[in-house]
């Protein structure tokens, strides 16, 4: 008899894939990964140490924020992130002056740790000298600059590249610095000789456009004015993805009484009917603002259901889908055998009713259960 660490047995299995639920399933976990998958007979193969009924509770993938920036200085409130079900964060950039290497080994006190999520990180915007991107981006006005600031960002440890192309959406960032179509090329060009993905925060269409035309991989953001057909067409055939941060925008559409909240609906709407790839991301930055949620980005969600998508959609937007924006399909997002051990057990069917989110009751991260109150 084989011997595994834990055994979860009984559940209702929604993988991720975007596969049927299984009833009375079966999850054996061995060393961080998932080691087999099957049926309630699986149990008589394995002896673990750890055997957990779910008494017919689903149990998804862990779920993937894809956009979030962390507060290097107090990291502690990411535990809650996890505790909540949430077992992978994308850090899209930091914001404040703490130095990248300061991130990196705080990062490492994360990894090193069982009570938080997994984090995925840039370290800082790429953009042009005295441009956008918080209070000490990276400033580029050269190629040799743009080579040479990809490779000490990725020296450092970083997982991929972010940078920017912003007109300004409030007064304190009209009329910034933006870089030329060439550098932001040239900076597509090196993450891709060095093999990561390219993000980049926008928020207008025109910017969008050469975004694209550059050869980004992700808008970081929807926009707030129209995208074209056209360009929707080319951002699905060149595998563009787009983070959602829909709460960002309802946000503000709201504050200021803006109308632009129904254009980015429209936006996101047809570029997923088109094809396009989408994670769910909330753009994250402090808990005292009221639509950054923290931990569970159930809110998000519950905008993009508004919107029209249905709940398996929505779900895969904040697993799957999100693991190959992150460019991690084949270590997260789904259930299957080979990859990291990241689940969560809810009582309910998030497939009918995405409240049920609210009350995870089992997190598994890396093949460690983090959290159990069945």
């Amino acid at each position: 008899m084989d011997s595994t660490e834990v055994l979860l047995t009984n559940c209702m299995l929604l993988d991720g894939t975007g596969s049927d639920k299984t009833a009375n399933a079966t999850v054996a976990v061995k060393n961080e990964i998932i080691y087999d998958i099957g049926q309630a007979d699986l149990q008589q193969k394995y002896n673990s140490q750890v055997v957990i009924d779910l008494k017919g509770m689903t149990l998804m993938p862990g779920i993937i924020n894809s956009h979030i920036h962390i507060n290097y200085a107090d990291i502690e409130y990411l535990k809650k992130w996890l505790y909540s079900g949430v077992t992978t964060v994308r850090d899209m950039g930091v914001l404040d002056n703490t130095t990248v290497q300061t991130a990196i080994e705080k990062r490492r006190t994360m990894i090193n740790s069982t009570d938080y999520p997994r984090v995925i990180m840039c370290g800082k915007f790429i953009t042009a000298p005295g441009g956008y991107g918080g209070s000490s981006p990276l400033g580029v006005s050269t190629g040799d600059e743009v080579r040479q600031t990809v490779a000490e960002l990725l020296s450092m440890g970083c997982d991929f590249i972010k940078t920017v192309l912003e007109d300004g959406y409030d007064p304190s960032t009209f009329g910034l610095p933006k870089l030329n179509p060439e550098l932001l090329m040239a900076i597509c060009c090196e993450a891709k000789i060095r093999g990561v993905r390219v993000a980049a925060h926008v928020s207008q269409t025109h910017n969008l456009e050469i975004l694209v035309n550059a050869g980004i991989n992700e808008a970081a953001h929807n926009v707030y004015d129209p995208i074209p057909d056209t360009l929707i067409n080319k951002m699905v055939n060149n595998s563009v993805h787009m983070t959602t941060t829909m709460n960002l925008y309802k946000a503000f559409s709201d504050k200021y009484g803006a109308p632009f909240y129904q254009t980015c609906v429209d936006n996101l709407v047809r570029f997923v009917k088109a094809g396009g790839n989408i994670a769910v991301g909330t753009d994250f930055i402090e808990e005292e603002l009221p639509w950054f949620e923290s931990g569970m980005p159930l809110y998000e969600m519950q905008l993009l259901k508004e919107a029209g998508l249905d709940n398996i959609q929505i779900i895969m937007a904040a697993t799957k889908n999100a693991s190959e924006v992150l460019g991690m399909s084949h270590q997260i997002g789904t259930i299957e055998k080979g990859k990291f051990a990241d689940m969560i057990a809810v009582d309910g069917d998030p497939l009918i009713n995405l409240e049920c989110l609210k009350d995870v009751v089992l997190v598994v991260k890396d093949g460690l259960v983090i959290k159990n109150v069945l």
